[in-house]
């Protein structure tokens, strides 16, 4: 299985359609380094993987973007948690990534 495309990533997060492509391609490739491709243990390791991905990617958008919004003065609330727990997305990829046994995960 590859790795998910913009596409794919679009698809299941179309809230971050208004970003550029060039962002969006970005973050996945950020993610897709941090996202070892052995040590997911599950009954489809690279589907969980592609997950983690993905909900990276989402959690680095989603951080940059409230950033922005913090620089230039736009009140939209405060993140709940700080560094990965900051967003749902890097909640719930923490959750995937505390799943597997952490051979090989750096966090």
């Amino acid at each position: 299985m590859a790795d998910p495309t913009r596409t794919e990533f679009l698809t299941r997060f179309p809230e971050f359609n208004e970003q550029s492509p060039e962002v969006v391609d970005g973050a996945l490739s950020e993610a897709i380094r941090f996202c070892p491709t052995t040590g997911w243990s599950a009954t489809n390791p690279k589907l969980i993987r592609n997950d983690a991905i993905q909900y990276l990617a989402a959690h680095t958008l989603s951080m940059r973007t409230m950033q922005i919004g913090l620089q230039v003065g736009s009140v939209s609330g405060s993140p709940v948690g700080d560094r990965i727990d900051a967003t749902l997305y890097g909640q719930e990829y923490k959750r995937l990534l505390d799943s597997q046994p952490h051979c090989g995960f750096s966090f």
